[in-house]
């Protein structure tokens, strides 16, 4: 898990995403906002980057491997 402070560091959190899509294609994320417990909806990562351009507040990014992939 780490945070991503959308809008201004929205770049840096998407290279995270991708970065560790370099390492193991088999991420899968999900986005949860200060405060809540870990989210339910995981998505492939160009949903996720669809869904991180409309946030406004920082988010925090959980990556899980796949248990479809593994």
């Amino acid at each position: 898990m780490f945070e991503c402070n959308t809008p201004s560091a929205l770049g840096a959190g998407m290279s995270c995403v991708q970065r560790l899509c370099e390492l193991d294609p088999g991420y899968v994320f999900s986005l949860a906002h200060a405060g809540t417990l870990a989210p339910k909806n995981w998505f492939v990562p160009e949903k996720l980057f669809e869904e991180l351009k409309s946030m406004v507040s920082p988010v925090d990014i959980f990556a899980r491997l796949s248990d479809s992939v593994r």
